[in-house]
């Protein structure tokens, strides 16, 4: 009996151990040098650019991405990403070009991406124009979430890649929610 008593302590520790998950690390501000916004987000994001083809022609992308340990969070990946749109072809005050605008870039995104747009709505940020979606992503294995805001000629584009099981957790809206401009 007394052997048992010895063994019990032991096998709580490691029941503990072993059902131990990480926990999430504490969310902090993110604000880029050059790209006029702040966001939270839970871990430090990695820089990716690149030139993209549009019918605006050449423009430059700016993404910061951060993608969680595996197993470490409700979501795959959370990305902020900024292209200057040439202003002579378009700018938030373009009222009359602005669906085209945000119906292309989302056809040419699902068209990337192979995607398939599950809902849309028209929103804003401040009195900038702006759209809300999302997609489903291979096929049913992962739902992208997405927000759109044309500010002046600057289209800033906020997602997080989550599995569709999970996909109205709380961290989404957290992130989304959080993009503030720190100028205009």
């Amino acid at each position: 009996m007394p052997n048992r008593v010895f063994y019990l302590p032991l096998f709580v520790v490691l029941i503990a151990i072993l059902s131990f998950r990480p926990a999430n690390k504490e969310w902090k501000s993110f604000q880029p040098a050059n790209g006029n916004f702040v966001v939270m987000m839970p871990g430090e994001p990695e820089l990716k650019e690149k030139i993209v083809n549009s019918v605006l022609g050449e423009i430059k992308l700016t993404m910061y991405m951060y993608q969680p340990p595996s197993g470490s969070d409700d979501n795959v990946a959370y990305a902020v990403s900024y292209m200057d749109c040439p202003a002579d072809k378009i700018t938030s005050d373009s009222v009359s070009l602005i669906k085209d605008f945000f119906d292309n870039s989302r056809d040419g995104s699902l068209k990337a991406i192979q995607g398939k747009l599950l809902t849309e709505e028209i929103i804003k940020y401040k009195n900038f124009p702006g759209r809300e979606q999302r997609v489903d992503f291979r096929n049913g294995m992962a739902v992208i979430k997405l927000r759109h805001y044309l500010v002046n000629n600057r289209l800033y584009s906020l997602q997080v890649i989550t599995p569709t099981d999970n996909n109205f957790n709380k961290s989404i809206n957290k992130f989304l929610d959080s993009f503030n401009l720190t100028s205009k």
